[in-house]
């Protein structure tokens, strides 16, 4: 065990570090998913309006965006927790690595099978997260009027 906490001092992080990113990195993924159904309802209901509106900004101005207001700030918050969970992994990514390196050096097989595992989620998740900053892009300003219109070329992109 002494040659485990040399290894550990040597970098200034061990597994319980990995562990509250993993835990972290959960967290963001689970808000993300619940931000994704808003995002989808709200969505839903500007391009049935638009359908109607065909190009009305007036409409889109007087009606659209006031509502936008209020998605708008999950937007970016969705926003910023992706580009957070993106950062993680890779630090993440480095501590495992290092680790899982080290381990192999003392024979350590089972932290390396755990270590292995969140090799795995790391790859899961960042297909994850880059779709999800992907398609949250949109709300990183903030600005109601450029998301709404945003959304409108995408939809109309889609239906053409």
């Amino acid at each position: 065990m002494e040659r485990l906490e040399n290894i550990w001092e040597r970098f200034g992080f061990d597994e319980s570090d990995t562990d509250k990113i993993y835990s972290r990195c959960v967290e963001i993924a689970t808000q993300l998913e619940r931000f994704g159904g808003l995002f989808n309802q709200f969505a839903s209901h500007l391009s049935s309006q638009m359908n109607q509106r065909k190009n009305d900004m007036e409409f889109v101005e007087k009606t659209i965006i006031p509502v936008m207001n209020n998605i708008r700030v999950s937007g970016v918050c969705a926003y910023k927790l992706a580009q957070e969970g993106l950062l993680l992994l890779e630090i993440l990514t480095i501590m495992v690595m290092t680790l899982k390196r080290e381990y192999q050096k003392v024979g350590i097989k089972q932290n390396i099978d755990k270590l292995d595992m969140l090799i795995k989620f790391i790859d899961i998740t960042e297909e994850f997260l880059i779709k999800a900053l992907n398609s949250t892009e949109i709300y990183k300003t903030g600005d109601a009027k450029v998301i709404v219109e945003e959304i409108c070329k995408r939809t109309k992109a889609n239906n053409e």
